[in-house]
């Protein structure tokens, strides 16, 4: 069969210029997608496996995270002084040799007695509070990091694996183009052109596949493959989660709680019972019951106004929390939607590109005159061009999977019905 040319008056000049436009003439089984084929681009099943966390920040946060219910429990457990003492003395006169003792049980209420081991107490179980929810804080945020780092890798091999297919494609259809090129049916600049695609297919994966890869877990496989399916809950629900389990919340609500150990009257207030047994010089016997007591003359001044100016300064922290919590969830809610409504546009895009390569298949077959575009050449371009949709499509649900680990580090559910649900 005989090329077709295309031919127009040069810009300069009036010299003819013809460039072939026809393809070789193919079937259609060569080029075009065989009936069957997948149409739903999602993540190959060989990409996900179960690989062990051994070492990991997310293991060491969970083995933080386990222990704290009982380290606060038993923290609970430890009681103050009650204030109770015994207290003994004994003496013997140098003059006659004759002896007095006393024995008494005292129980102390103020200084150096219960209200004030009761406080230290108290203090020092908040103090451990503080400590212990700053850890799980910063913890937290570290597995978050090693989680997107987790993602990274994830994504490395996902992208390794689009170029390995795209480059494996793309150098068929260079091969084509050089054998169509030697018998005359394209240009040098049709073949260079791919020649540049393969090459940059080739190279992108090479440096993704020398990156540093791992695959997705069981449960995010479960899940990215759906991902077009999410429905979050309702704001309101996430942020009520997203408080209840904020580390940095918890914070201010102990610092609030500080308070109420700042210096009062009562720590210089002193007073206690005691009941004693004597046995003195004259060797007669008593047993006494009394009170003693020192009241301070003056009292705290300001104690009351700096307390409460401090506990509604981290009051007013914790609603500056709570706010900042529901523009972060608002912002990763909208981006999930965004990237949600992205990847239906391109699979719609997709799935019109293999209607129109499937037309063009058609028209290989069943030759159609007077056509502007060879329906080989034609079928070449739509497949291109569905290797970038595929492309895209994979990326976005990659991008959609981070914005989802990034809320629920947010939000921190038990359970994936806690937050989302799959329409």
């Amino acid at each position: 069969m005989m090329p077709q040319y295309i031919c127009w008056c040069a810009a300069l000049g009036l010299a003819l210029v013809c460039t072939p436009i026809m393809a070789e003439p193919i079937k259609s089984e060569n080029l075009c997608a065989k009936p069957g084929d997948e149409i739903r681009v999602t993540i190959p099943e060989h990409l996900a496996g179960n690989h062990a966390a051994t070492g990991s920040i997310s293991e060491l946060a969970a083995r933080i995270e386990k222990n704290r219910d009982s380290y606060f429990a038993k923290m609970e457990e430890t009681s103050p002084f009650s204030g109770l003492y015994f207290r003994g003395q004994t003496d013997q006169s140098l003059s006659n040799g004759n002896n007095r003792s006393a024995y008494a049980l005292e129980w102390e209420l103020f200084k150096q007695g219960w209200d004030e081991s009761r406080k230290g107490m108290g203090k020092a179980k908040l103090e451990r509070q503080v400590q212990y929810y700053q850890l799980l804080r910063d913890m937290e945020e570290r597995q978050l990091h090693e989680n997107l780092f987790r993602l990274q890798q994830i994504r490395n091999k996902v992208v390794a694996f689009i170029y390995n297919k795209e480059a494996t494609r793309l150098k068929s259809l260079y091969d084509r183009r050089q054998q169509a090129l030697a018998n005359g049916y394209v240009t040098r600049e049709d073949v260079a052109d791919m020649a540049f695609k393969v090459e940059r297919a080739t190279l992108k994966q090479a440096y993704n596949e020398s990156a540093s890869q791992l695959v997705l877990s069981s449960q995010e496989y479960a899940l990215i493959n759906q991902v077009e399916s999410v429905l979050l809950r309702s704001t309101k629900d996430l942020l009520e989660l997203a408080i209840a389990h904020s580390y940095e919340y918890r914070l201010q609500a102990s610092f609030v709680n500080r308070s109420e150990y700042f210096p009062t009257w009562t720590d210089n207030l002193s007073l206690g019972f005691y009941l004693e047994q004597s046995h003195g010089f004259n060797r007669s016997n008593e047993t006494i019951a009394g009170v003693r007591i020192r009241i301070p003359l003056e009292n705290n001044k300001g104690r009351e106004e700096f307390a409460a100016i401090e506990r509604h300064s981290y009051i007013d922290q914790q609603q500056a929390i709570a706010l900042r919590l529901a523009q972060k969830i608002a912002l990763l809610s909208d981006r999930l939607h965004l990237r949600q409504n992205d990847l239906k546009l391109l699979n719609k895009e997709y799935q019109l590109l293999r209607t129109k390569t499937e037309l063009a298949c058609y028209q290989i077959d069943f030759p159609v005159t007077a056509v502007d575009v060879p329906p080989e050449r034609k079928v070449e371009e739509l497949t291109i061009y569905m290797f970038e949709k595929e492309r895209d499509i994979l990326l976005a649900r990659m991008d959609i999977l981070e914005i989802m680990t990034e809320l629920s580090a947010l939000i921190k559910p038990e359970k994936a019905e806690d937050w989302y649900l799959l329409q």
